[in-house]
């Protein structure tokens, strides 16, 4: 049997339904309203209002609508009172004059549905209460049942449409986040390898030079010698090496951060849940992130005349936390990216002028709850204080300060900053200080 003959029979058996069903005319015109406004509403609160509104009107009963999330909650009531606490159950029971009602979704498509809906007894995805049902019938009872069906189905497919935008929106937030921790930093590829080529060159023309002497009578040797010294090319040719090791290291370390972002960022896991997935591990804070961070903007921070306080974390310090390396380096990365475009030089009490940034970390008892303790990482900036105002929007997406003096950047690095902190239980935040500005996170200290 092909397709469209399989579907010219389903039609078929659902006359035969829709016979047998023998619903009033008022339960028709409740279904027709429900598949009318349903595809008029695609938002799923207008959902949930739409299905306990319909029974309200045409029948006169109050319902409660509840979705399987970590626990059966309630979320949406068309009473003022909120329904009492239900069991989720695979078929529908009556209790306290209640008749509740699972809400099954589409089986072929449970896989699909939001990360925050559980599923239970099989293919149930909520449950719906129905009030006072005293004096119902049973011909009432099914066609509620019935009724809770159109709702699984609709409610599925909205959860499905919100989860394709969230999905749709973490795929450009992941575009952004590609091009402003490894596009843009990748430029720099470029300038290290100018400076390679030069120091090279610098190498071949000295080496030149020698042969020429090797090569050149015995006055001109004496001339050469007079003039400079073979020992003055020597260690040219020397510190022209060690430079040429620099840059060599630069492009390595740069190679390597590079790749670690890469790899975090197109985690397949990233695009199978549509959010980020933190993958933790063991990780020293100061020797796998933050070392290898402020050594990649280390040049930038001092063409800036930016120095570097660390006296506040010891490079010996053994703070191991579980954490994700790739996500949590890149919210260093985003703190230095900004403290390199936005810290300028302030003055001390002491009349004392200073620029300069500094890193620290500091303990803190039962920030989480009760013997919950926190460890806070501190990076400060001296310059210009964020207006008091604006300070509850610094970690919204695209949000840029108005003393942001025309500094080009995309107001998207601290909305990252907050989104991976919160994945690993941390809390990031910002605070005002009398010569600058400290931008922090905390995380849980017995992070598992």
């Amino acid at each position: 049997m092909d397709k469209l003959s399989k579907i010219e029979q389903r039609i078929r058996e659902k006359v035969r339904d829709y016979r047998e069903y023998q619903f009033t005319l008022p339960q028709h015109r409740a279904i027709w309203a429900f598949f009318d406004l349903s595809q008029e509403y695609n938002h799923i609160e207008d959902i949930y209002r739409i299905s306990v509104l319909i029974p309200k009107i045409y029948f006169k009963l109050f319902s409660t609508i509840y979705i399987m999330k970590d626990d059966l909650v309630p979320v949406m009531s068309s009473s003022e009172n909120i329904g009492p606490d239900i069991l989720p159950s695979e078929s529908p029971y009556t209790e306290d004059g209640n008749f509740i009602v699972p809400i099954r979704g589409n089986e072929e498509l449970l896989d699909l549905l939001p990360n925050t809906i559980k599923i239970c007894c099989k293919n149930v995805i909520g449950m719906i209460l129905f009030t006072p049902v005293d004096n119902l019938k049973k011909e009432d009872f099914f066609f509620l049942e019935k009724y809770v069906n159109r709702i699984g189905y609709a409610l599925h497919n909205c959860l499905l449409a919100q989860k394709n935008i969230e999905h749709i929106d973490f795929i450009k937030g992941l575009v952004t986040d590609i091009g402003h921790n490894v596009i843009v930093p990748n430029m720099f590829f470029k300038v290290y390898l100018n400076q390679l080529k030069r120091k090279i060159g610098s190498q071949e023309n000295m080496i030149n030079q020698l042969n020429e002497y090797l090569g050149s009578s015995i006055k001109q040797k004496d001339d050469f010698i007079k003039d400079k010294g073979i020992g003055y090319y020597l260690n040219n040719i020397l510190d022209t090496l060690d430079g040429i090791k620099d840059e060599y290291d630069n492009i390595n370390n740069h190679y390597k951060n590079t790749s670690l972002f890469l790899e975090t960022l197109m985690r397949k896991s990233h695009f199978d849940k549509g959010k980020y997935i933190i993958e933790k591990k063991r990780v020293n804070i100061f020797k796998t992130i933050i070392e290898p961070q402020l050594w990649r903007y280390k040049r930038r921070l001092e063409e800036k005349g930016i120095e570097v306080n660390r006296t506040l974390i010891v490079p010996d310090e053994e703070f191991i936390l579980m954490a994700d390396p790739g996500l949590l380096a890149q919210v260093y990365a985003n703190f230095l990216s900004n403290a390199v475009k936005y810290t300028r030089t302030e003055y001390t009490e002491n009349g004392e002028k200073v620029k300069f940034i500094a890193l620290g970390k500091e303990d803190i008892p039962d920030y989480f709850g009760k013997n919950r303790d926190g460890i806070k990482f501190n990076l400060f900036s001296t310059g210009p204080r964020i207006p008091p105002e604006e300070n509850r929007f610094l970690f919204d997406e695209g949000f840029r300060c108005s003393n942001t003096e025309n500094t080009v950047g995309t107001g998207h690095g601290l909305r990252f900053v907050k989104e991976v902190i919160a994945l690993h239980g941390g809390a990031a935040g910002y605070e005002a200080t009398p010569i600058g500005n400290n931008f922090y996170f905390v995380l849980p200290k017995s992070a598992d």
